[in-house]
């Protein structure tokens, strides 16, 4: 599933790119997920979502790669990103997309990246587990439905997604 479709738009302001992110973990294992960005125009303002996908392998994640991840898309999308990289936002995203056990409930996380936890595995970063009301804390941003989203980028996950709600 080759993607490097990139959609930008702009609503009230603020920019919205996104894509199917892929990246090469630390175990020189590929990844990919949906990471959708926002930009404020008149603001310096960033928020970054990234939405992990149940596509990628067992044992994997967006939680425990997110420091190399999170430098690759400053990298990347740097030409966008005209504030520190200490002023991001950065959100994780999990649901009925991210695995199967999901249960249909969809998750967000706040990430808090200078409070980093280290295991056996790897580092993690802090983070505040958000489970309703998204827009609230994205500053009004709609995250949307994650299939119309996902077919628009050309990209399918397997069906079992468990939750009907984001279909």
């Amino acid at each position: 599933m080759e993607n490097k479709k990139v959609i930008i738009s702009e609503q009230d302001g603020v920019q919205h790119l996104k894509t199917i992110f892929r990246w090469m973990n630390s175990e020189s294992i590929q990844e990919h997920c949906l990471l959708r960005l926002f930009i404020w125009k008149d603001t310096p303002k960033v928020i970054v979502v990234i939405s992990e996908l149940k596509s990628n392998a067992d044992g994997s994640g967006v939680a425990l790669g997110f420091y190399g991840l999170s430098e690759m898309i400053i990298e990347r999308f740097r030409r966008y990103l005209a504030i520190d990289k200490c002023e991001i936002e950065w959100f994780l995203h999990y649901g009925g997309f991210s695995a199967h056990e999901s249960l249909g409930n969809e998750i967000l996380e706040k990430v808090i990246p200078e409070i980093v936890h280290e295991f056996g595995f790897g580092k993690l970063p802090e983070t505040i587990r958000i489970k309703s009301n998204f827009s609230e804390y994205l500053s009004g941003i709609e995250l949307g439905k994650m299939r119309p989203i996902l077919k628009e980028l050309n990209w399918e996950l397997q069906d079992g997604f468990g939750d009907p709600e984001w279909e």
